[in-house]
């Protein structure tokens, strides 16, 4: 988790209720502020201005219980990158399968672009043991390698 929040601007922790994200969240990140927006006055200020509230935290902040602020976290991804990740270093989906992280990317076109691996190249030369490969998934017919990569059609993926 701290590697991660090193290289990306957002870290989501979830589980079942009651299995100890937040405790898990606070020890890990002790030095981060912590706000719960089950606060009224918390969650009214990240539902009125999230970006004033957002730059409150310049070290960082464990946001807890944010499901009860539904508005304040826009799914858009365009909105998390023009906040907090202006460097464009995402992927779309991170899947753990207990032995390795595999970094997912998805694009609807049939045309494959060689900046479509770039959150892909960067996410694994972040060096974890549990990083090997990636996956495009696009919108052509195509099924095959590249570099580190799985690239396939999104109708072999359902």
């Amino acid at each position: 988790m701290v590697a991660l929040s090193r290289q990306f601007p957002v870290v989501s922790v979830t589980g079942p209720r009651q299995s100890g994200k937040t405790t898990l969240a606070r020890m890990v990140f002790h030095h981060h502020d912590y706000v719960s927006l089950e606060d009224p006055d918390e969650r009214e200020f990240a539902l009125t201005d999230p970006r004033g509230f957002l730059r409150r935290f310049s070290e960082g902040v464990i946001l807890d219980e944010i499901q009860r602020a539904p508005g304040f976290c826009p799914t858009s991804r365009a909105w998390w990158i023009r906040i907090l990740c202006p460097t464009g270093h995402e992927v779309d989906v991170v899947i753990d399968t207990g032995r390795s992280l595999v970094p997912v990317e998805i694009k609807s076109g049939e045309t494959i672009d060689p900046s479509f691996f770039d959150g892909l190249r960067y996410f694994i030369s972040l060096g974890s043991p549990a990083l090997k490969t990636g996956v495009l998934v696009h919108g052509g017919e195509a099924l095959y390698r590249r570099e580190q990569f799985v690239i396939r059609p999104w109708y072999r993926c359902v």
